[in-house]
Protein backbone atom coordinates (compact mmCIF):
# COMPACT_ATOMS: atom_id res chain seq x y z
CA UNK A 1 0.00 0.00 0.00
CA UNK A 2 3.12 2.44 0.86
CA UNK A 3 4.39 1.89 -2.10
CA UNK A 4 1.21 2.78 -4.43
CA UNK A 5 1.29 6.10 -2.20
CA UNK A 6 4.42 7.06 -3.20
CA UNK A 7 4.25 5.98 -6.76
CA UNK A 8 0.89 7.85 -6.59
CA UNK A 9 2.49 10.93 -5.04
CA UNK A 10 5.27 10.91 -7.32
CA UNK A 11 2.86 10.90 -10.38
CA UNK A 12 1.04 13.90 -8.75
CA UNK A 13 3.79 15.89 -8.12
CA UNK A 14 5.81 15.41 -12.07
CA UNK A 15 2.51 16.46 -13.11
CA UNK A 16 2.37 19.33 -11.31
CA UNK A 17 5.81 20.32 -11.87
CA UNK A 18 5.44 19.49 -15.72
CA UNK A 19 2.28 21.66 -15.88
CA UNK A 20 3.83 24.90 -13.77
CA UNK A 21 6.13 24.57 -17.04
CA UNK A 22 3.68 24.46 -19.57
CA UNK A 23 2.42 27.58 -17.95
CA UNK A 24 5.48 29.65 -18.69
CA UNK A 25 5.03 30.12 -22.38
CA UNK A 26 7.79 32.79 -22.59
CA UNK A 27 10.21 30.63 -20.53
CA UNK A 28 13.29 31.70 -19.80
CA UNK A 29 16.01 29.60 -17.47
CA UNK A 30 18.71 31.34 -15.01
CA UNK A 31 21.36 29.71 -12.82
CA UNK A 32 22.05 32.19 -10.69
CA UNK A 33 24.10 31.54 -6.84
CA UNK A 34 21.86 32.46 -3.88
CA UNK A 35 22.70 31.77 -0.35
CA UNK A 36 21.05 29.97 2.17
CA UNK A 37 22.46 26.90 4.52
CA UNK A 38 19.17 24.67 4.83
CA UNK A 39 15.99 23.08 4.10
CA UNK A 40 14.01 26.18 5.80
CA UNK A 41 16.14 27.99 2.95
CA UNK A 42 15.07 26.34 0.68
CA UNK A 43 11.24 26.77 1.55
CA UNK A 44 11.85 30.54 2.02
CA UNK A 45 13.96 30.90 -1.24
CA UNK A 46 11.55 29.20 -3.32
CA UNK A 47 8.09 30.46 -1.89
CA UNK A 48 9.50 33.86 -2.08
CA UNK A 49 10.85 33.46 -5.94
CA UNK A 50 7.64 30.67 -6.80
CA UNK A 51 4.75 32.95 -8.89
CA UNK A 52 1.88 31.02 -10.06
CA UNK A 53 2.18 30.77 -14.06
CA UNK A 54 5.20 33.21 -13.69
CA UNK A 55 8.32 31.88 -11.92
CA UNK A 56 9.42 28.54 -10.49
CA UNK A 57 12.36 28.68 -8.25
CA UNK A 58 14.26 25.44 -7.30
CA UNK A 59 16.60 25.83 -5.20
CA UNK A 60 19.25 23.66 -3.78
CA UNK A 61 21.00 23.72 -0.66
CA UNK A 62 24.02 21.98 -1.12
CA UNK A 63 25.44 24.05 -4.01
CA UNK A 64 23.70 27.24 -3.19
CA UNK A 65 22.42 27.57 -6.95
CA UNK A 66 18.72 28.33 -7.97
CA UNK A 67 17.51 27.30 -11.16
CA UNK A 68 14.96 29.79 -11.88
CA UNK A 69 12.37 29.40 -15.02
CA UNK A 70 10.07 32.52 -16.04
CA UNK A 71 7.59 34.07 -18.41
CA UNK A 72 9.90 36.74 -19.78
CA UNK A 73 6.38 38.20 -20.71
CA UNK A 74 5.64 38.43 -17.20
CA UNK A 75 8.59 39.43 -15.44
CA UNK A 76 12.25 39.44 -15.14
CA UNK A 77 14.95 37.36 -13.50
CA UNK A 78 15.82 41.03 -11.63
CA UNK A 79 12.45 41.49 -10.20
CA UNK A 80 12.89 37.23 -8.96
CA UNK A 81 16.24 38.13 -7.04
CA UNK A 82 14.56 40.92 -5.46
CA UNK A 83 11.84 39.16 -3.83
CA UNK A 84 14.16 36.73 -2.60
CA UNK A 85 16.23 39.65 -1.90
CA UNK A 86 13.50 40.82 0.47
CA UNK A 87 12.84 37.35 2.52
CA UNK A 88 16.75 37.90 3.22
CA UNK A 89 18.71 35.85 1.36
CA UNK A 90 21.27 37.34 -0.54
CA UNK A 91 22.10 36.46 -4.23
CA UNK A 92 25.60 37.66 -6.72
CA UNK A 93 22.96 40.83 -8.01
CA UNK A 94 21.33 41.87 -5.24
CA UNK A 95 21.88 41.71 -1.29
CA UNK A 96 19.21 40.88 1.56
CA UNK A 97 19.06 44.16 3.76
CA UNK A 98 20.23 43.52 6.93
CA UNK A 99 16.69 44.22 8.88
CA UNK A 100 15.91 41.02 6.66
CA UNK A 101 18.94 39.23 6.51
CA UNK A 102 18.90 39.68 10.80
CA UNK A 103 14.85 38.56 11.00
CA UNK A 104 16.47 34.68 9.46
CA UNK A 105 16.16 32.20 11.88
CA UNK A 106 19.67 31.63 13.20
CA UNK A 107 19.99 28.41 11.70
CA UNK A 108 19.38 30.27 8.09
CA UNK A 109 21.82 33.13 8.30
CA UNK A 110 24.69 32.12 6.36
CA UNK A 111 28.03 33.81 5.68
CA UNK A 112 27.19 37.02 3.72
CA UNK A 113 29.56 37.54 1.08
CA UNK A 114 31.41 40.74 1.49
CA UNK A 115 30.78 40.56 4.92
CA UNK A 116 33.58 41.27 7.70
CA UNK A 117 33.00 37.81 8.97
CA UNK A 118 33.89 36.44 4.91
CA UNK A 119 36.73 38.86 4.14
CA UNK A 120 38.43 37.79 7.97
CA UNK A 121 38.15 34.12 7.59
CA UNK A 122 39.81 34.85 4.25
CA UNK A 123 42.35 36.67 5.78
CA UNK A 124 42.72 33.74 8.14
CA UNK A 125 43.42 31.53 5.37
CA UNK A 126 45.90 33.62 3.69
CA UNK A 127 48.00 34.24 6.84
CA UNK A 128 47.70 30.84 8.58
CA UNK A 129 48.03 33.81 11.86
CA UNK A 130 45.71 34.07 15.06
CA UNK A 131 44.79 38.48 14.04
CA UNK A 132 45.71 40.52 16.90
CA UNK A 133 42.71 41.83 18.85
CA UNK A 134 42.86 45.26 19.46
CA UNK A 135 40.04 46.41 22.80
CA UNK A 136 39.34 50.12 22.02
CA UNK A 137 37.62 49.90 25.70
CA UNK A 138 41.32 49.94 27.09
CA UNK A 139 42.24 53.09 24.97
CA UNK A 140 40.39 54.99 27.49
CA UNK A 141 41.25 53.37 30.45
CA UNK A 142 42.25 55.91 33.93
CA UNK A 143 45.37 54.20 35.55
CA UNK A 144 43.98 51.31 38.34
CA UNK A 145 40.42 51.69 36.31
CA UNK A 146 38.79 48.25 35.23
CA UNK A 147 38.32 47.95 31.27
CA UNK A 148 34.46 47.58 31.95
CA UNK A 149 33.74 49.80 34.86
CA UNK A 150 32.77 52.62 32.37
Amino acid sequence: MKSITRTVLGLALMFSLSNCSQQLKNAETAEVKIYGNCGMCQETIEKAGNVDNEAVVKWNKDTKMATIKYDKSKTSEEAILKRIAAAGYDSDAFKASDEAYNGLHECCQYKRPGSETESHDEHMHANDSMPIEHNHADDHMHDGEHPHSH
